[in-house]
């Protein structure tokens, strides 16, 4: 999905290191602009929600894995800053899957 949002491409079906890579240049183009940095973010947090409300975890003060709460399931403008930051790592996480696809990019 990401790869499909940096590259505005909805054809996109496959992960091929080279479409990786040039998603992952794009974004690293891109996360400079505080706007396209917020918009990242954003995105991210919205698609981690939505998975863990699928799996019934629900909000809840501190992470508890047992009764499926965690601190992060809120609207994306309650988050700490600290907590934005989190998602920074799933975006920068396509330098390696590229990596990991074809090694001699």
């Amino acid at each position: 999905m990401k790869t499909r949002i940096l590259l505005n491409d909805e054809t996109i079906t496959t992960l091929e290191a080279s479409t990786v890579k040039k998603a992952y240049d794009r974004y690293c183009t891109t996360k400079s602009y505080s706007d396209m940095r917020e918009t990242y973010r954003k995105l991210d947090h919205m698609r981690w929600f939505r998975f863990y409300l699928f799996y019934n975890w629900s909000y809840g003060s501190v992470r508890n894995d047992a009764k499926r709460e965690h601190p992060m399931l809120c609207q994306y403008e309650k988050l700490t800053p600290e907590q934005k930051r989190e998602r920074d790592a799933a975006w920068e996480l396509m330098g390696s899957i590229s990596l990991e696809l074809d090694p001699g990019i």
